[in-house]
């Protein structure tokens, strides 16, 4: 259900988008290949590879047998991925 969702938010603002006018003037490929490339490359400077996987692991799977201190860590991997991208983002350009 959860990915049905994101699927819907994503077909909704790809809709409203065409709607509204061509797609290069809300999306620009380079600037957003720059600002992840920028972003993962910071989340893995400033965190464990371990932490990384075990983060996309919790993320990606439906297992429930992790402990606080993990999702502790994975909260603190997306964080730095989240708050990289954010500056990654106000500094390009």
């Amino acid at each position: 259900m959860f990915w049905l969702g994101i699927l819907a938010i994503i077909v909704i603002t790809l809709h409203a988008t065409l709607l509204s006018g061509d797609v290069s003037v809300f999306v620009d490929a380079l600037s957003i290949l720059w600002v992840v490339l920028m972003a993962i490359s910071m989340m893995f400077a400033s965190t464990l590879l371990k932490r990384v996987r075990q983060a996309f692991s919790i993320l990606l799977t439906n297992d429930k047998t992790c402990n606080e201190v993990q999702y502790r860590q994975a909260i603190q991997v997306f964080s730095v991925f989240g708050r990289s991208a954010v500056m990654a983002g106000l500094f390009y350009r």
